[in-house]
């Protein structure tokens, strides 16, 4: 059995240790943006495949005409 980090330190794999370190931090950054920027199109191209209107899954107040 492991024994817990002290309450300073950083462990690894935690939000905590890519705040430590800067490159861990902008690799873990710059691969979320990505990610983000690949989904929206693709999610538009499922809803425009599977005939969705443009005020599906939004709010009630929110639909389009």
């Amino acid at each position: 059995m492991s024994r817990p980090a002290p309450s300073g330190a950083a462990v690894p794999g935690s939000v905590r240790s890519a705040f430590a370190r800067p490159a861990v931090l902008r690799t873990e950054v710059l691969s979320g943006l990505v990610v983000a920027l690949a989904l929206i199109p693709e999610a538009i191209a499922f809803s425009i495949i599977a005939g969705s209107t443009r005020g599906s899954g939004s709010s009630p107040r929110s639909r389009w005409p």
